[in-house]
């Protein structure tokens, strides 16, 4: 049986190295910082005991 080699793991086939992702991802990130599209939630109280 003939060993297969294997190629190096590359991340250039992978989408979420794509410029245009990463690219938003920044715009993202930039957005957070600057506290932009960022909404307060009020948090629901759950009673945790069983019936």
């Amino acid at each position: 049986m003939r060993s297969r080699k294997k190629k190096p793991a590359s991340h250039h086939k992978d989408p979420f190295y794509n410029p245009e992702h990463l690219a938003q991802l920044e715009k993202r990130a930039r957005e957070m910082d600057a506290r932009l599209h960022i909404h307060a939630h009020e948090l629901l109280e759950v009673d945790d005991q069983e019936d």
